[in-house]
């Protein structure tokens, strides 16, 4: 059985090390950016409010400027300061890292002219990574659809893990022998 959650998911995008966006987060005040939406009020080494995401009387989401994270108790919303520009404003990652540093003072870089090499490698990067999702979709189909496939899904009932859960991180199942994908894929 392998994980076929692909790296592109919306749900996981992140800041890549040394990226503009990586530099955003570095420079970002978590607790300024979230004080524009929420009041906040010092509690300890944290900040707290009402949350948000959901109704509530008493204040259990908490701003945690060291760790530069949220987190609510209640409803169990949490991330870092991109999720949280994200969810509020309904955009996403791209527009988020630029409203991030708008909100901050950071400069935006203007997108540059890319060379007919970049192109071609994101061009071929954008076909791996259509290959990837017809080959975790793929899996899946083999998770649910076929007799091996549906004995992995029994034990991973036997082990906890549900069909919600499965389909939620991409889990599939990969037939012996190990040229089924290849086979699939053949006349592509």
């Amino acid at each position: 059985m392998y994980n076929t959650l692909s790296r592109s998911s919306p749900r996981k995008r992140m800041a890549e090390a040394g990226s503009f966006a990586d530099r955003v987060k570095q420079q970002a005040d978590i607790v300024r950016v979230v004080g524009e939406y929420v009041r906040l009020k010092k509690s300890g080494q944290n900040f707290t409010g009402l949350c948000p995401f959901h109704s509530e009387k008493t204040p259990s989401f908490a701003v945690h400027p060291v760790k530069q994270i949220y987190h609510c108790f209640g409803c169990g919303a949490g991330g870092d300061v991109f999720k949280f520009v994200m969810e509020m404003d309904k955009i996403a990652f791209p527009e988020a890292v630029r409203a991030v540093a708008e909100k901050c003072g950071i400069a935006v870089p203007a997108p540059r002219e890319r060379s007919p090499e970049e192109r071609r490698e994101n061009q071929l990067r954008s076909a791996l990574v259509d290959v990837h999702k017809e080959a975790a979709a793929f899996f899946v189909q083999q998770l649910n659809s076929t007799p091996e496939g549906r004995a992995a899904k029994a034990y991973l009932l036997d082990r906890g893990v549900d069909s919600e859960t499965a389909a939620r991180f991409g889990l599939g199942f990969a037939p012996s022998g190990g040229e089924a994908l290849f086979r699939t894929f053949k006349p592509k």
